[in-house]
């Protein structure tokens, strides 16, 4: 029997300019899936929350960037929305590609860390490259 990880990102597979960021969240959990785990996905779409390919969130609207309502959502209603329906118990591993860290966030990763003691939390922090001074 494989390992078990959650792989997280806030990131919306539906909307068009995220094209190179899915892909690279896709080749990580494909290199995840090469090391010996089951990875199941935690992303966002249009419609909600998906867990893999299953929508476990469904919004009352859209979810497209820079409106209220997505930072409403976000910021301050998902994190307790996932929490209450999707059974976090029994991974070894919580990859999550890191975004502006947040009071929701931080006790969405402390129950985390209560259903998995055990778990390795490993989070990726995108850094913003500077752009090179011209001579």
């Amino acid at each position: 029997m494989n390992k078990r990880a959650l792989y997280y990102c806030r990131v919306n597979r539906d909307e068009r300019s995220n094209t190179g960021l899915v892909r690279k969240c896709l080749g990580q959990v494909e290199g995840l899936c090469a090391a010996g785990f089951d990875v199941d996905m935690l992303w966002l779409c249009d419609d909600g929350v998906l867990l893999n390919e299953k929508l476990v969130i469904r919004t009352p609207w859209k979810i497209k960037p820079h409106t209220w309502w997505c930072y409403a959502f976000y910021y301050l209603f998902m994190h307790g929305m996932i929490l209450r329906r999707v059974i976090l118990a029994g991974y070894e591993l919580f990859f999550a590609r890191y975004e502006l860290s947040h009071p929701m966030l931080l006790r969405f990763l402390k129950r985390f860390r209560a259903f998995n003691p055990n778990a390795r939390m490993v989070m990726e922090i995108p850094l913003e490259k500077k752009p090179e001074k011209c001579p």
